[in-house]
C-alpha cells in the first residue's frame, strides 16, 4: 500500500531518499565540494588576473575582467580555507545557531552603522582581556 506524503511524519518529509529507496549517505542529490578542485579554480582565477593585469592593462575591458577574476579568486579562497581537511572538521562545523545569528545581527549592525566599528572593537578587546581562561596553576602564598 503506497504511503501518503502528507501522512508522513514531518522529519521524513525533509530527508531524502538515496536511488535504492532507502535513507542512508549515497544520497544522489548531495553535492559533494572537493577542496582540491577549489584550490585549482582559486588558482586559475589568481593567475587569469595577474595576466590580464601584465599584458592587457591599458584596456578597458581588462580592468573590468582583473577586477572580476580577483574577487572570485579571494571569494574561493575563503572557501578553500573553510572546507574540511583529513585532520579537520569543516570550519562552520562547530559553530551554534546562536553565534551564528549572533555574527549575522552584527554584520547588519556595522554596516548600518559603520562608525561604531572603532568603539565595538575597544570594548570588545577589553572585555576579552576581563574575561580569558585562567591559568590552572595558582601562584604559591
Amino acid at each position: 500500500m503506497p504511503v501518503d506524503r502528507l501522512a508522513a511524519p514531518p522529519f521524513e518529509l525533509w530527508r531524502a531518499k538515496n536511488h535504492n529507496g532507502q535513507m542512508g549517505k549515497t544520497d544522489p542529490t548531495t553535492i559533494t565540494i572537493s577542496r582540491t578542485m577549489v584550490g585549482i579554480l582559486t588558482a586559475i582565477c589568481f593567475v587569469t588576473a595577474i595576466v590580464l593585469f601584465l599584458f592587457f592593462s591599458d584596456e578597458n575591458w581588462s580592468k573590468l575582467w582583473t577586477g572580476a577574476f580577483t574577487r572570485v579568486g579571494l571569494l574561493l579562497s575563503a572557501v578553500w580555507f573553510a572546507l574540511p581537511t583529513r585532520d579537520r572538521p569543516a570550519a562552520w562545523a562547530s559553530v551554534s545557531p546562536l553565534t551564528f545569528v549572533g555574527l549575522i545581527v552584527a554584520v547588519f549592525v556595522i554596516a548600518r552603522y559603520p562608525r561604531i566599528i572603532i568603539p565595538a572593537a575597544i570594548v570588545l578587546v577589553i572585555v576579552g582581556f576581563v574575561l580569558r581562561p585562567r591559568h590552572k596553576r595558582r601562584p604559591k602564598r
